[in-house]
């Protein structure tokens, strides 16, 4: 129980993101982002789905800590010389840490 509160700010988030081809909610760990979309489901069946960053929780409404895009980006850029981390040559050089919550948790972020 207590992991899943460190981790999540609730047991009705935590079962969502349990739930992904059921759920519009999905968190990118590597970039601590929570996300409503279509379910995975549906979107596997089409190409682009607009999506929305979550600020809350959609069921308890406890502010969730900012995502880490931009941070990323800098730190790839600036540390490894990456200036585009989704570009095919360039994803190949991405570090297995930043595929992960692993570089923000080292990080202290």
């Amino acid at each position: 129980m207590d992991k899943i509160i460190n981790n999540f700010c609730c047991l009705s988030m935590l079962d969502a993101l349990e739930q992904p081809d059921d759920s519009p909610l999905v968190y990118s760990a590597d970039i601590r982002s929570y996300n409503i979309s279509a379910p995975t489901a549906l979107m596997k069946k089409n190409e682009v789905w607009l999506g929305y960053n979550v600020r809350f929780c959609p069921f308890c409404g406890i502010n969730l800590p900012a995502n880490l895009v931009d941070e990323r980006f800098e730190i790839l850029k600036k540390e490894f010389g990456i200036t585009d981390p989704y570009d095919k040559k360039q994803k190949k050089l991405v570090p297995k840490e930043f595929k992960t919550d692993e570089w923000w948790k080292k990080r202290g972020l």
